[in-house]
């Protein structure tokens, strides 16, 4: 008795579908010129909704939307949330930094070539700090900086300062897709290890309008006050700060 219920009640729902479900007598007849809902279809002269199109290009320094004519489109974002590999500072005679991205920046995401994000042209800097222990941000300028391969094959960048210049970072090699690593050392290292800095926040910013690259590093730290602090294999952070 149950069973009959259920498929007398089943008929009911498809004959209410059919019914307010509009006629057609082809394909064109059901389209809604809508690419991100999917592809409509005529069945039994009854328009069929199609399955709606999912925009993600697993990369988290863009902006997935969907337009309704041209479909998926993958926009650069202003603030890139990317994972990091390592963070670590130590102390002593000479201060010594690290910072060793994921491999996220790649793609439309990587800084291209000739545009605001290509520190040959526009400079770069990156931002260190801690809340309340401390906030560093270090210059990267253009003369320190070159491409890797030909210009306007978007190959990467190098950046070299060795003798501490320009500023307390000496390198930074930037290639798409790869685990970029900076370096720094010297007294223009500003950081303090008196307390325990988790977490330690990283912001790259190319250009005076280029995009942010924003890094977040902390729950997996090893401290030792006055010596060094290091975080390993940090997830992407909620938001830029």
């Amino acid at each position: 008795m149950k069973l009959i219920r259920l498929l007398l009640f089943t008929a009911l729902l498809v004959s209410w579908a059919a019914w307010f479900a509009q006629a057609c007598t082809t394909n064109a007849d059901c389209d809604d010129h809508n690419v991100c809902n999917g592809a409509e279809s005529c069945q039994a002269g009854v328009c069929i909704a199609g399955v709606p199109i999912t925009c993600n290009d697993n990369n988290p320094c863009t902006i997935d939307t969907c337009d309704p004519i041209a479909g998926c489109t993958f926009t650069p974002a202003n603030g890139c949330l990317i994972s990091g590999k390592l963070f670590r500072i130590q102390g002593g005679k000479l201060p010594r930094m690290t910072v060793q991205t994921g491999q996220d920046m790649v793609g439309v995401a990587f800084p291209a070539n000739n545009t605001a994000d290509d520190p040959v042209v526009n400079a770069a800097t990156v931002r260190v700090f801690s809340a309340g222990n401390f906030d560093a941000t270090y210059p990267m300028p253009t003369s320190n900086w070159s491409y890797i391969g030909a210009p306007g094959a978007n190959v990467g960048y190098v950046y070299s300062d060795k003798a501490n210049v320009s500023g307390p970072i000496t390198l930074f090699a930037l290639r798409p897709g790869r685990k970029n690593k900076i370096k720094g050392r010297g007294p223009g290292l500003i950081f303090s290890l008196a307390v325990d800095p988790d977490p330690v926040q990283v912001v790259l910013h190319f250009g005076l309008t280029g995009r942010q690259f924003c890094l977040s590093f902390g729950g997996r730290p090893d401290f030792l006050p006055g010596a060094r602090f290091s975080a390993f294999a940090a997830p992407p952070p909620a938001a830029c700060p």
